[in-house]
């Protein structure tokens, strides 16, 4: 099994309560919550939430166009997204929306902590990603369209994380951006980072954990 950064906090100490499913949807997850029982004790300090990645990769044979021989290069990427990924991204930012007002209503001092996706990478066959690239007809066993397919993840992936930032204007919601170490070497599978990675990931989480265990040793001393 590969080792995921929640792995890592929960092995430094964290007291990290994982309610995530793999493969789950934002729609699932926060149209249908399990963490408002935990949210009205108003026991969290921190809410770690990961979602919209299998929103916004596990559709691709929906949202990109077939592969077209007059569209080679990676510079075509932008050609092949159709309106519907921002028909489906703006789906996944409502979802965001009503998270984060779910959490201001049950425990509104609860830091929301949310990360942007790191650089999928499309396998040849891949289960994930590389299967629905071929259905379109890439062949990504051909260097030049895998940087095509590369290309057009790029753009989605850096839309999305363009979202995350801009929302974490809002209070209590803090960003984390994962692409800056998550480089080609790093994947577990195409969605996935290996376990060496996870623990640099872990890195970035970590002061907002310290954070807000900090200031609730404070207000205990104060008290």
């Amino acid at each position: 099994l590969n080792t995921t950064v929640i792995d890592v906090l929960q092995s430094q100490g964290y007291d990290v309560l994982n309610i995530a499913k793999a493969g789950d949807t934002i729609e699932n997850m926060v149209g249908h919550p399990t963490y408002l029982g935990d949210l009205a004790r108003k026991t969290v300090k921190t809410f770690l939430f990961s979602g919209g990645g299998n929103d916004i990769l596990g559709n691709l044979d929906k949202v990109i166009e077939l592969y077209d021989v007059a569209h080679p290069n990676a510079s075509d990427a932008a050609w092949y997204i159709r309106p519907q990924f921002d028909t489906d991204l703006e789906i996944v930012k409502s979802y965001y929306r009503l998270l984060l007002s779910q959490i201001r209503k049950a425990s509104p001092n609860t830091t929301l902590v949310v990360h942007g996706y790191a650089y999928a990478q499309a396998q040849a066959h891949g289960i994930f990603i590389g299967d629905k690239f071929e259905s379109r007809g890439f062949d990504l066993l051909n260097a030049r369209q895998n940087a095509l397919a590369q290309a057009i993840i790029k753009i989605m992936i850096d839309r999305f994380n363009t979202f995350l930032k801009s929302f974490a204007n809002s209070s209590h919601v803090e960003y984390v951006d994962f692409r800056p170490i998550v480089g080609k070497s790093n994947w577990f599978d195409e969605l996935h980072p290996n376990g060496a990675t996870a623990q640099r990931m872990a890195k970035l989480y970590a002061p907002f954990l310290a954070a807000k265990i900090a200031a609730t040793a404070r207000k205990r001393e104060a008290a």
